[in-house]
């Protein structure tokens, strides 16, 4: 996982969004709506999903899992997690991504923000105003949290310090630390609530999901069961950063000619690139 966020770094928070905001717009002419959108950076993970013809929830049985602490601990996870348009192919250039129409929230849990993000922002935040030891704890355990808890600390983001926090670079020493704490019932309180006020229930999750689409939330929706992507009516097709390898498109041609492929500019049939 910190492998396939490394671009993110080199990416303005503001470029990220322009770019997200661009690509959408070109789905809600057509659609009325926002899309939402599965992205992998993986070649081989993505020609593995074509072949099989599904998304599956991961199988993490006798497996080490180095993310999703927090969504483990609230029982969400493992699941298929599904962004509000093209977040992760703009923040951090994943190479692939599933475009589903947004009545797949019909079948999906909505959350206003990041589950993990906002989870662990206010354990950082609830630190650094009550305990800032702990803060110093976790900037101790190595160089990498040394510079996630400096940026946290220095780094401005709309005028404003304290309001980025990369957890995803350090997520298994804060989770190690939150389990440590003499107090954690009321860092898990905190986790809850905030994972709870930030649910929206269908279908007021249609409406909110149009309302964020431009936002600078980063909304995320859950899926707890396999989709079948051949079969699935919401599954509209793919969006694919640059060049397609010529196996990749063979199998799109194969299997999914009526869907549509999007290269940032132009959404067309995939039977068109015969």
């Amino acid at each position: 996982m910190k492998q396939k966020f490394k671009k993110g770094d080199k990416i303005s928070i503001e470029k990220r969004f322009k770019d997200r905001d661009k690509l959408m717009r070109s789905f809600i002419k057509i659609y009325k709506n926002p899309v939402l959108v599965h992205a992998t950076p993986v070649n081989k993970l993505f020609k593995k999903i074509l072949i099989e013809g599904k998304l599956r929830v991961p199988d993490i049985k006798d497996k080490q899992i180095e993310h999703s602490y927090i969504e483990r601990m609230l029982g969400i996870y493992p699941c298929i997690f599904l962004s509000l348009g093209f977040m992760y192919a703009t923040a951090y250039e994943f190479k692939y991504s599933f475009i589903f129409d947004l009545n797949y929230l019909k079948k999906a849990d909505y959350y206003k923000n990041s589950i993990s993000y906002q989870a662990y922002k206010a354990v950082v935040k609830y630190w650094d105003e009550n305990e800032p030891s702990y803060l110093e704890k976790l900037a101790k355990k190595n160089k990498i949290c040394r510079e996630v808890v400096n940026k946290f600390y220095n780094e401005e983001y709309q005028g404003k310090k304290k309001a980025m926090f990369d957890f995803w670079k350090v997520e298994k020493e804060i989770f190690e630390l939150i389990q440590k704490y003499p107090k954690k019932k009321v860092l898990l309180n905190l986790i809850k609530k905030n994972v709870k006020d930030r649910y929206i229930p269908y279908p007021a999750s249609m409406k909110v999901a149009n309302e964020d689409c431009f936002s600078d939330n980063s909304p995320e929706v859950i899926i707890m069961k396999d989709i079948n992507l051949l079969k699935d009516k919401f599954f509209l097709g793919f969006y694919i950063m640059g060049d397609i390898p010529k196996d990749i498109k063979s199998l799109l041609l194969k299997d999914y000619s009526d869907k549509i492929l999007f290269d940032g500019k132009k959404i067309r049939k995939i039977g068109e690139l015969r």
